[in-house]
């Protein structure tokens, strides 16, 4: 398994008041250089609050911890994988705008409010990415924007994955995510893979990063310049 990481790319310059033409310039060529060379990058200084990220993921740990009568009171919302299934995980899924709330209140009173937050800047950090990749691709700024101008597709999932057996330590089997890309925030404990050059590379979570994942729908429109490969999730041993 290799040792090294994805490319990490600070986007600041564009989420900053004044200009920085050097800086967004400097970016894209790094974007652009990750999604051929891996099909994943990571950022940096990506407009959403560390302590936002941290009371998500607080959010879903307390969902998580719950019964699975209390979990499935938002039935159209939960799934957890059946116990002969390749994945083992569970996993909480919203589409915008929203459904399913008023039974998660009575789990965690304050989930909306946390999870609309967090809607509000991914949106805005999607539709920069939107820009910088089309831009990458050689295609107009808005083309992705334009391409996706249907918002209700976009979803925010939050996934558990079991501890690990001795047997399995498997959480979820290797893949390549449908749409356009993924954005993936790790909680302490990790266990994102990616795969690149026939190897497998552990992504070390952290406060501050953020995975970018490059998704089918990039990969369908310039299948020549894009490199695509697949993650990977297992469970740490403890």
């Amino acid at each position: 398994m290799a040792s090294f990481d994805i490319p990490t790319i600070d986007v600041s310059p564009f989420f900053k008041s004044e200009e920085n033409e050097e800086g967004k310039k400097k970016a894209m060529e790094q974007i652009k250089e990750a999604c051929v060379n891996y099909g994943f990058f990571q950022i940096v200084n990506h407009g959403i609050p560390s302590d936002l990220l941290s009371r998500t993921i607080d959010m879903y740990k307390t969902f998580f911890a719950c019964s699975d009568e209390e979990k499935l009171s938002v039935p159209d919302n939960y799934l957890k994988s059946t116990p002969n299934s390749a994945d083992t995980f569970e996993h909480l899924w919203f589409r915008f705008p929203f459904s399913g709330f008023n039974n998660c209140r009575s789990i965690a009173p304050h989930f909306k409010k946390v999870l609309e937050e967090m809607v509000s800047h991914f949106t805005k950090l999607g539709v920069v990415l939107e820009g910088i990749i089309s831009e990458c691709l050689g295609l107009p700024p808005d083309f992705l924007s334009n391409y996706r101008n249907d918002r209700s597709r976009d979803s925010l999932m939050g996934l558990h994955y079991f501890p690990a057996t001795e047997d399995d330590n498997t959480g979820k089997p290797a893949h390549e995510d449908p749409g356009c890309f993924t954005i993936l925030y790790q909680d302490e404990i990790g266990g994102l893979q990616v795969h690149k050059d026939d190897q497998w590379i552990s992504i070390a979570p952290s406060k501050n990063k953020l995975v970018v994942n490059i998704g089918d729908v990039i990969q369908a429109f310039i299948i020549p310049l894009l490199v695509i490969d697949f993650t990977f999730t297992i469970i740490p041993k403890f």
